[in-house]
């Protein structure tokens, strides 16, 4: 089963800033310098993504990697990038502060960014994977006016959150040796783990079977590859129906984009589906080098 992510020009900005960054602390300590989009798009591969859509401007140099040789393909994202820049105006003129902190302004866009991939995940009915970690539901009432916040907060609460045991890269794997990732990609436990992963998708698949097919498929690709393969805890966060309360609140929130929001929500939950948005963060994965790792799955 061949499944195609979203990455959206953010994400590919944000990994090209966390590369620089853990290049030049990785300098200044003498400490061999990890490739975080290379260890990015390996945990996306290793979670049972098989391409990326990419738009097709601007382009990114993070792309320019062996381990995504016939994996990168163009989308068309002029279609939703008025409603994404129209978003985003919303959510920060919603902004409780008329001038923000810097650490306002962070929570703000990252809000921003939860509802933008929620968005683009639905209106091209395709997993999205991400840089962003899930905000917490508080970050809502907390720098938003209240009409807004009762959206933000719905769609937060609405994600629910499963613990897995999924095989991860090891991030001290060194660029030289990514033809070892080639090789878990090529190998017989790989694909049961890929369809194990797009299990997920599917709202009438109980959860718990799932969480153990994964773990069963995860552990075996540890056994077979201890080098490459870390068995680590990944969150995957899923959303399988749109919340009532959106009906009468998400029009005073967004304005004239609350249409094709509402439109693409719940034209893509409605057969059986689940959003799902994969996320990586990762500076609590690479062990305090400079966040953290989870697949989000929204759908």
């Amino acid at each position: 089963m061949k499944r195609t992510a979203i990455v959206t020009p953010s994400s590919l900005g944000a990994l090209a800033a966390y590369r620089t960054v853990i290049k030049d602390i990785s300098a200044v300590l003498g400490d061999p310098a990890i490739d975080v989009a290379r260890l990015f798009f390996a945990v996306m591969i290793q979670s049972g993504l098989d391409r990326f859509g990419v738009a097709d401007e601007p382009t990114s140099d993070v792309l320019n990697s062996s381990l995504l040789t016939d994996r990168v393909c163009p989308i068309d994202y002029s279609r939703v990038a008025d409603t994404l820049r129209d978003v985003r105006e919303a959510i920060v003129r919603s902004s409780k502060s008329a001038e923000q902190s810097r650490d306002e302004q962070h929570v703000l866009y990252g809000l921003a960014g939860f509802v933008e991939d929620l968005y683009i995940a639905a209106e091209y009915k395709r997993p999205v994977a991400t840089v962003l970690e899930m905000p917490a539901v508080e970050d809502a009432s907390n720098v938003l006016r209240d009409d807004m916040a009762i959206v933000i907060e719905a769609l937060l609460k609405a994600v629910r959150t499963i613990d897995v045991q999924a095989p991860v890269a090891r991030f001290d794997v060194q660029e030289s040796d990514m033809k070892a990732f080639r090789a878990v990609m090529a190998s017989d436990v790989f694909e049961p783990d890929v369809g194990s992963q797009a299990l997920f998708e599917i709202v009438s698949r109980p959860t718990g079977g799932v969480v153990e097919a994964v773990a069963v498929s995860a552990k075996s690709l540890v056994r077979a590859f201890p080098d490459t393969i870390d068995l680590r805890k990944t969150l995957v966060h899923g959303i399988e129906s749109v919340p009532t309360i959106l009906d009468s609140t998400i029009g005073k929130a967004f304005g004239a984009v609350a249409k094709p929001i509402a439109n693409a929500l719940t034209s893509a939950l409605e057969k059986d589906r689940r959003l799902l948005v994969y996320s990586f963060w990762p500076t609590s994965y690479l062990g305090g080098q400079i966040g953290q790792s989870s697949s989000n799955c929204g759908e």
